[in-house]
């Protein structure tokens, strides 16, 4: 068990602050680099039976984190949570089987892990999906729970490294991403160019919001 895995998601958002600060510049408040053209709805129940979604926290002052949740109509659900802290601190469940940073049994649903995160004290949640067919689900799925072709296993504080890493390597035809960002928020600039089929946005008490582009969803123009 490498050292991020002792690691909770409070120290991991003391880190970011602290580094943010050091770099100059990088502090900010939540969702600053939402691309024009993308209009807010109320979020609607969505049909896809297969999606991934790659979710970026944010404290009052910085971002904090990034993580991973994938759906497999065969497989089932599953969280990649690198470097974070579900099932390692008080503010997750007891019990969780983690291994290599995957929860895949009892994985959290997207309202746990929101939860979750107002636990932790952020104060946003930024989540980008794309639908799937079944095939790219499940070799994903297999991907991150077999840990032989790629390691999930990631030091604290480099959730988005990490991120960047599978969605290079393995994220087409779904989406593809050109570079690797140590900032979580950084990564959030290739995501919006990455023609996610929706983003969800949430803050502490409030109802979420969906963003759709007005040029239409990715989903309508996946290969």
């Amino acid at each position: 068990m490498s050292g991020c895995s002792r690691r909770t998601d409070r120290h991991c958002r003391v880190f970011w602050l602290t580094a943010l600060v050091a770099l100059g510049g990088c502090v900010h408040g939540p969702f600053p680099y939402q691309p024009e053209g993308w209009n807010s709805h109320p979020i609607a129940d969505s049909q896809a039976l297969s999606r991934l979604q790659i979710m970026v926290s944010y404290g009052a002052g910085a971002c904090t984190h990034s993580a991973l949740r994938l759906e497999s109509a065969g497989h089932g659900a599953l969280l990649w949570d690198p470097g974070g802290g579900w099932g390692l601190n008080a503010h997750s469940p007891a019990g969780v089987l983690r291994r290599a940073d995957v929860i895949a049994r009892e994985a959290p649903t997207l309202a746990d892990y929101v939860d979750y995160r107002w636990r932790l004290g952020d104060k946003g949640l930024e989540v980008f999906e794309w639908q799937l067919d079944e095939a790219q689900a499940a070799r994903l799925y297999r991907l991150l729970t077999d840990g032989t072709a790629f390691d999930t296993d990631r030091a604290a504080w480099t959730c988005s490294l990490a991120l960047g890493d599978l969605l290079q390597q393995h994220g087409a035809p779904a989406l593809r991403i050109h570079d690797r960002h140590f900032l979580p928020h950084r990564m959030v600039v290739d995501l919006y160019a990455a023609r996610p089929a929706r983003v969800m946005r949430y803050r502490p008490a409030s109802p979420g919001v969906e963003l759709r582009s007005s040029a239409g969803a990715a989903a309508d123009r996946m290969p």
